[in-house]
């Protein structure tokens, strides 16, 4: 899947990914609960967007999630990602409040 007009290694991560800077960005990725046969689609989705950070020199990879999708929170700690921040009670549904919390893969880290 390319599309020359998403401006991040020619592929079509702009219907996931937003730029925020030349060196660093953020993005919004869902989470399904994979199968026991193997990685899920999410979990091949977001080592692929890494792969392609790394390889068009992003600095710094940053995604939020709400604090109650622990599948989403469990996969980007296993791919690497730390969490830098949290909006306590940010995310609204219905009645219910929920955590924002932001995560960051920093590749200057990783030499």
């Amino acid at each position: 899947m390319t599309d020359s007009s998403s401006g991040f290694g020619g592929r079509a991560w702009d219907v996931c990914l937003r730029r925020h800077h030349r060196r660093s960005n953020g993005n919004n990725l869902f989470t399904d609960s994979g199968s026991r046969n193997g990685p899920s689609a999410v979990t091949a989705l977001t080592a692929a967007l890494i792969a392609d950070a790394r390889e068009a020199a992003i600095e710094v990879l940053t995604l939020d999630a709400r604090g109650d999708n622990t599948n989403a929170l469990h996969l980007y700690r296993s791919l690497g990602f730390t969490e830098y921040g949290r909006l306590p009670g940010f995310v609204a549904v219905g009645e219910r409040r929920y955590d924002k919390v932001f995560y960051m893969l920093d590749f200057r880290l990783q030499g």
